[in-house]
């Protein structure tokens, strides 16, 4: 498997933003494939009034183009994984979005600037993100890595919380609780979180995803014992750990080391792989738009006129 440690984030949805018009052709060519200058017009609203020298927007716009093209394509190449960019794998996709990636496509469509090209655009590089993602967390090499160095990560725990204004009124319910009152009735009657159904955390979860209160105590409280309060920016939060559970076996981990790898690990190994594909990949970009820059995994402009 490609390896190594150059670190360059994903251009995705929040980067996009409106495109200058361009003359017709071919902006640029990835590992053999066309990006045309109206496939990349398309992800704007904007109307093409007329040709004109490609500016740093459509820049912007060809650069998602670009990387989404060298993602699909590596991810054929490495994995196997074909037509993650044909519109029946978009709407399956679109269906079984995770909130956070609801969240991402939500945002895009709701900007007026970008069109439903740029949606689908994002969703392509969400679900490749994704697929690629369920690939390397079965790969043998990362498992043992994180098996013989991260074992502490390894963790998957259930837990419900409820949450007051002020540190006095959780201790009040932290009382209520030890003396023998329902957890449920009490979040129901006192917790100021109101989105969460009986006051659950996502189950299982693993706790490294969480920051601090909350992925310490999910770590290390007693199961089945409410902790005395803990405050976050959102309150004071009573929480029971109902279940906490690690793989007792490196062949019990191995057996689906998905449910139990934690999104740091695979988000570094995604990040790995990403910067890989598109050092490998071939890119070229029209020189009226600008160069492709290897070492930056970017467009330099042309050099400005005289």
């Amino acid at each position: 498997m490609k390896r190594s440690h150059r670190l360059t984030p994903l251009l995705v949805a929040l980067g996009l933003i409106l495109a200058s018009c361009s003359s017709a052709g071919i902006a640029a060519t990835v590992n053999g494939s066309d990006i045309s200058d109206e496939k990349v017009l398309s992800l704007s609203t904007e109307p093409l009034d007329g040709p004109v020298i490609p500016g740093p927007n459509f820049r912007n716009l060809l650069l998602n183009a670009i990387f989404t093209e060298a993602m699909v394509t590596g991810a054929e190449q490495d994995f196997g994984l074909a037509g993650l960019d044909s519109k029946q794998s978009i709407d399956a996709f679109v269906q079984s979005a995770t909130p956070q990636e609801t969240d991402v496509l939500r945002s895009i469509s709701e900007n007026s600037e970008l069109s439903e090209s740029a949606v689908e655009l994002v969703a392509v590089q969400l679900l490749t993100r994704r697929s690629v993602q369920e690939e390397l967390a079965q790969d043998p090499e990362i498992i043992t890595s994180v098996w013989e160095e991260d074992r502490d990560l390894l963790v998957q725990a259930c837990a419900r919380h409820i949450v007051l204004a002020t540190e006095a009124e959780a201790e009040v319910v932290q009382g209520r609780i030890e003396s023998g009152e329902g957890f449920s009735d009490l979040v129901a009657e006192v917790s100021l979180d109101t989105q969460s159904p009986g006051g659950a955390f996502p189950c299982p979860l693993n706790p490294s995803s969480l920051g601090d209160p909350f992925r310490t105590v999910l770590s290390t409280a007693p199961v089945g014992e409410v902790t005395a309060p803990v405050q976050s920016r959102l309150g004071w939060h009573v929480i029971l750990v109902d279940s906490r559970e690690t793989p007792a076996t490196f062949e019990a981990f191995a057996e689906d080391p998905a449910l139990w790898m934690p999104a740091s690990v695979l988000d570094a190994e995604w990040t790995t792989w990403l910067n890989d594909t598109l050092a490998e990949s071939s890119i070229d970009v029209r020189s009226q738009i600008g160069e492709w820059v290897s070492t930056s995994d970017g467009i330099l402009p042309p050099p400005a006129s005289p």
